[in-house]
């Protein structure tokens, strides 16, 4: 059993498979946000959509275990973890799934050092004109597009040198059999 933390670039499908991983049964831990909700969100799926105010307040309560700030085209948006759940001793008895940045990893693997929780890094790698369509089809603003496939390019270099497992999904690989290798992973640990 073990935290696994999936990692990847914008648009290479870590939220369709995390999804798929909990319809398996796995168990979600939801993060913090408050950029604006997209088509087929809600509130808790596949995060806490929250005001920045109330984001600030539980920031200054130390409610977070790591943040993540994003310089948009639309302004900045913040993203959290909640540091309960991250270093939660659930997380060595029961296969818990988290998104996190390759800096929310560093943040995670500092503060989770003295606890001895069993964490496995899973990097999600899509090519780059997969990722460039999955961001157009679901209606990103183009000039955040390519912010945002800069600031990957940056954030990942080397990364799956990081990584306990990489794993790819571009076109035309099904969804299926990208969250039937992750599943298989997992349960080799």
């Amino acid at each position: 059993m073990a935290l696994i933390i999936i990692a990847g670039k914008s648009g290479s499908g870590k939220d369709a498979v995390v999804n798929e991983l909990c319809r398996r049964g796995y168990k979600r831990i939801k993060t913090y946000t408050t950029r604006p909700m997209r088509q087929h969100e809600s509130q808790g799926h596949p995060y806490y959509f929250i005001s920045e105010k109330d984001f600030n307040k539980k920031r200054n309560n130390g409610f977070f275990l790591e943040v993540k700030e994003y310089n948009t085209v639309k302004g900045t948006w913040y993203y959290g973890s909640p540091k309960d759940e991250m270093l939660s001793p659930k997380n060595n008895s029961e296969n818990r799934l988290i998104i996190l940045t390759p800096q929310g990893i560093e943040d995670f693997t500092k503060a989770a050092r003295n606890k001895k929780i069993n964490a496995k890094i899973i990097y999600l790698r899509a090519n780059s004109g997969t990722i460039s369509k999955r961001l157009k089809r679901r209606g990103d603003d183009p000039d955040e597009v390519q912010r945002r496939i800069e600031a990957d390019e940056n954030d990942f270099v080397a990364f799956e040198y990081f990584a306990d497992k990489c794993v790819y999904n571009n076109s035309g690989t099904e969804l299926n059999d990208v969250v039937d290798i992750i599943d298989d992973y997992i349960k080799s640990l």
